[in-house]
């Protein structure tokens, strides 16, 4: 039996740790972000007077090592083991035939199957445990069976085929459903973005989401926005991406981890520090342990960037009693031993004498505008959040305030936007002027758009991604989609 035990063990082994370590790897850097551990004793007071009491709290400690790809993989991967070896145990023991070992795969196909789900890795503490006791109860009930008698040797299923060829099936079948799932696949996917965006890296996210992925994930379509804004690119090509209100941009008083995590990212990359911080406030409380890694990552470098050394003090001591983090601690503790502990709060950029949220999406970047000029970003924020309002008239208002006559190159989509207004006011042309090969479209886009619905094809496939198809034909393109 023991050559039988070490053919399971090579065979699960390395599949199982394969799996997590290259197709969900970043799933694991999600639950692991979402996640929060202590060793202090009120955190071990509150999750084990929950109903999931001891099993939520290892799962908790646990969960901490998803944050390296590969202890991650081998966490997942024992779990397994523990389920395998004690159905191994269990069928040796009970029925003394080697020949039926393959049986210990059933329970281990069917514990693979909701392993994914098993965010807070309770269903997996409780299978382990489960398993580790019957295996001690069945151990305990046959140590003193003297004469060990095969159960069922003769018999076709306790054949060499199913020994060794069963086994390799039943684990085929398994990693094929848990790859090929196409909830499983596009999870881990937006947690690849989210993980690219949380490194920053915009060039990875327009190279992977495309603008048919945006048109039914709203998610992908903030992450996408984000990255088009940090690059510069937002008024180039954000009307590509199938973008429809102001809203697209971030979530706008939605109460769930998983946006505001989202807000955290959206606000680090305007430098507003103040709304970075309530957002992962927010987040945190909204985890099911009542704080994440993910937050307090995000609270310790604004802390950080505005000087807020007295919270970041309090911060580290927290980091402390983690498993995964001390030497971050040790790092931020060394910091604040040659700053100090009293607040040096900057009076920058990175701050902001009001509330973002409180008011509609463009009044917000509107008083950022208003305040921060010089910010690219919360410009291109107001003037696209208009075009995509169609509320040409303010944008033209608000862009004469922040683009002189015959400065600097204009953004594709302000100059598409001004020739629109300038059916109505050609004067506006005087004042900015739009390149020839512009106009020269824009008048093409005119005739295609008097000839009506029959010519509706044609201005889709040419113009899809331009403000005038957004601008006179969105109705009629979102019509289109939905048939």
């Amino acid at each position: 039996m023991k050559k039988i035990f070490l053919f399971h063990l090579l065979l699960v082994c390395p599949v199982i740790f394969l799996i997590w370590y290259i197709v969900f790897p970043n799933y694991l850097w999600l639950l692991e972000g979402n996640s929060f551990f202590s060793f202090t004793p009120d955190f071990a007071g509150i999750q084990l007077s929950l109903p999931s009491d001891w099993a939520q709290y290892v799962g908790a400690y646990l969960l901490q090592f998803f944050r390296f790809r590969t202890s991650g993989a081998l966490v997942q991967m024992l779990f397994v083991l523990i389920v395998l070896l004690s159905a191994d145990c269990i069928i040796a023991r009970l029925t003394r035939n080697k020949g039926l070992l393959w049986l210990s795969f059933i329970p281990v196909i069917w514990f693979m199957s909701g392993q994914f789900a098993d965010v807070l890795l309770v269903r997996s503490m409780w299978w382990c445990s489960i398993s580790a006791v019957l295996t001690l109860l069945v151990w305990l009930l046959t140590i003193r069976r003297k004469a060990p008698v095969a159960w069922g040797e003769r018999y076709f299923f306790s054949s060499p085929f199913f020994t060794y060829i069963v086994p390799c099936l039943l684990l085929g079948f398994i990693v094929y459903r848990e790859v090929t799932d196409e909830k499983q696949k596009e999870t881990e996917f937006i947690s690849r973005i989210d993980h690219l965006a949380e490194n920053r890296n915009w060039d990875a996210i327009l190279q992977n989401v495309t603008p048919e992925m945006t048109k039914k994930n709203s998610s992908l379509l903030r992450w996408t926005l984000l990255a088009l804004s940090e690059k510069g690119q937002l008024p180039e090509r954000m009307f590509a991406y199938g973008v429809t209100e102001p809203a697209c941009f971030f979530y706008e008083r939605v109460d769930k981890q998983f946006c505001r995590n989202f807000n955290m990212q959206f606000f680090r990359a305007l430098e507003l520090d103040n709304e970075l911080l309530h957002n992962a406030f927010q987040a945190g409380i909204l985890s099911p342990y009542g704080n994440s890694f993910r937050s307090m990552r995000a609270i310790v470098d604004a802390c950080v960037h505005q000087g807020r050394n007295r919270m970041l003090a309090k911060y580290v001591e927290v980091m402390k009693h983690t498993s995964c983090h001390t030497k971050q601690a040790q790092l931020l503790g060394e910091y604040l031993a040659s700053a100090g502990v009293e607040d040096k709060i900057n009076s920058g950029k990175n701050t902001s004498p009001f509330f973002i949220g409180a008011h509609p999406f463009l009044s917000d970047m509107a008083r950022m505008v208003d305040r921060y000029p010089e910010n690219r970003k919360a410009v291109d924020y107001l003037l696209c959040g208009l075009l995509i309002s169609k509320d040409v008239d303010k944008f033209y208002k608000v862009f004469s305030l922040l683009y002189k006559p015959f400065s600097v190159k204009l953004p594709r989509y302000y100059e598409e936007a001004l020739l629109v207004l300038a059916t109505q006011h050609p004067d506006i042309l005087r004042r900015y002027p739009v390149g020839q090969e512009v106009v020269k479209d824009f008048n093409s886009f005119h005739a295609l758009l008097k000839g009506g619905t029959m010519n509706q094809k044609m201005l889709e496939i040419n113009y899809r991604d331009s403000f005038w198809l957004f601008y006179y034909c969105m109705k009629a393109v979102k019509k289109s989609a939905e048939n």
